[in-house]
């Protein structure tokens, strides 16, 4: 079973970077307002991937929360567990904001040890 996961990892890595690295490019630094449809937009390319993997997704606007809240659930095999995950889709500003003077550059794969 293991061997069979490694490999359907080695097999999916090149694409699992590219949408990483699409995901990573997206400005979505919840804290300052200028990026809120950034942050939705990173909950939404989250929730289609989620799809894609045949999960039911929903994307909630709760009142009084700035930001869009991310529900999703794999229909799964009844009476099996179940997984949840909580995390932010959002990224943090550069502390001070005014050091930076250039945007970071884009994320590059390096060779690392392969699972």
């Amino acid at each position: 079973m293991l061997e069979e996961a490694l490999k359907r990892a080695r097999a999916g890595r090149q694409q699992a970077e590219v949408d990483l690295f699409e995901f990573l490019a997206i400005p979505s630094v919840s804290s300052l307002a200028e990026h809120d449809g950034d942050t939705r937009r990173a909950c939404e390319w989250t929730a289609d991937r989620l799809r894609r993997m045949g999960m039911a997704v929903e994307i909630a606007d709760l009142p009084g929360v700035r930001h869009p809240v991310l529900s999703a659930a794999w229909p799964g095999r009844p009476g099996q567990p179940t997984l949840t995950i909580h995390g932010p889709l959002h990224g943090r500003p550069p502390a001070p904001p005014r050091a930076r003077v250039a945007p970071p550059p884009p994320p590059t794969p390096r060779p690392g040890p392969r699972p």
